[in-house]
């Protein structure tokens, strides 16, 4: 089995044995509350340091505690890399159809939060319907990564020179901190070695992990996000096996937790219509679902009728786990070519805006916060 730091992880017992993986270890460190610890692991392991003895690491205490829920109403409130859509520091599933345009929409919101954009809007709208950015983006833009498994650098090159026309100068900017890795063809970041083996991080995986350090390295900060493009490509195991599943999301959200970076995975929905493939686990753990959906619009035409319906682009969150859901909205592409290079090449493309909401959708009702109210002095339940 491959582990960060060469020894084997037993995931049964995860404290058994005289050392830990990077992925148990941090996980640990999580669960005790130990965040700096956690970066502290990862950094060690990263930069060829000695590994972890978890015992001394996390001072022999117990790794579940209960505290009194009054101790839980003063944490950092929610962090968000888009408002309501997408959170910071956690995993978000994004699922659509081939071809549909999935890699281009991640595309463009890596691209915005690194060069910036007009009105803090990633996506272009007519009136009030853009759609912001968080408060997880630093002013002025942030370091954002872009794995992708299916394409070259080339062809990620040139998609990238798509998104930069006249009017979008900034995002193709190259200064900006957007940093781009094409592995067509490279090796899955979850795999068994063997039949009989358990799924576990593989030596990509390490080598993927190093390849952060060195940007955060450079940069001085950890990305704000990390897209990996696709899910196929990253995941060699069995996607309806729950332990598997389970395990891949919980090493992946332990490395978000650990930097406070947003990790948003590309994925292709099943044939049948779902929005996600696989054990249930790939919605339960996640805390954000979003979907791109080819549907028609307006109400279906009565019985013996022809359909004469047009389609349209459907952006829908189906889960989040920290706000009320967004309203669904419907998007269209525009055309675009690039700034011709020294050679005078440029490259055709598009961009994604928004129409407006999606037809038929109502605005979601935001839920006011609740007051905290500090008990009496000798207050008992009951007076």
């Amino acid at each position: 089995m491959t582990t960060f730091n060469g020894s084997e992880s037993n995931l049964d017992d995860p404290l058994a044995g005289p050392e830990l993986s990077l992925a148990d270890l941090v996980a640990a460190y999580i669960r005790e509350g130990q965040m700096d610890q956690a970066k502290a692991a990862i950094d060690n392991a990263m930069l060829g340091g000695a590994p972890v003895d978890p015992q001394s690491a996390l001072s022999a205490k117990p790794l579940v505690k209960f505290k009194r829920w009054r101790d839980l109403l003063h944490l950092e409130e929610q962090t968000w890399v888009v408002q309501d859509w997408i959170p910071a520091g956690c995993l978000t599933l994004f699922s659509g159809t081939g071809g549909i345009g999935k890699s281009t929409l991640a595309m463009q919101l890596a691209a915005a939060i690194a060069g910036g954009c007009e009105n803090n809007n990633w996506m272009e709208g007519a009136g009030s319907n853009g759609v912001a950015l968080g408060d997880a983006i630093p002013e002025g833009g942030g370091v954002t990564l872009y794995a992708g498994w299916e394409e070259s650098d080339n062809v990620l090159s040139r998609r990238m020179s798509a998104l930069s026309h006249k009017e979008r100068r900034t995002w193709c900017h190259p200064d900006i901190p957007l940093y781009m890795a094409g592995l067509r063809g490279a090796d899955y970041l979850w795999a068994t070695e063997n039949r009989n083996a358990v799924a576990s991080p593989t030596d990509l995986a390490r080598d993927f992990l190093m390849a952060v350090e060195e940007v955060r390295e450079e940069t001085n900060c950890y990305p704000v996000v990390v897209v990996l493009d696709s899910l196929a490509a990253i995941y060699g195991d069995n996607e309806n096996d729950r332990r598997s599943v389970r395990g891949f999301l919980k090493w992946l959200d332990g490395w978000a937790q650990a930097t406070g970076c947003a990790v948003i995975i590309v994925a292709h929905p099943p044939k049948n219509g779902s929005e996600y493939s696989g054990s249930t686990d790939w919605l339960a753990g996640v805390r954000a679902l979003i979907t791109l959906t080819e549907e028609k619009l307006g109400q279906p035409p009565g019985r013996g009728k022809p359909d004469t319906r047009r389609l349209g682009i459907k952006l829908e969150s189906v889960k989040t786990s920290y706000a009320e859901r967004p309203r669904t909205l419907q998007l269209d592409r525009e055309s675009t070519q690039s700034i011709p290079d020294e050679k005078g090449v440029s490259v055709k493309g598009y961009v994604w805006k928004v129409m407006g909401p999606w037809p038929g959708t109502t605005p979601p009702v935001k839920a006011e916060k609740a007051e905290v109210l500090e008990p009496s002095a000798g207050a008992e339940w009951g007076e």
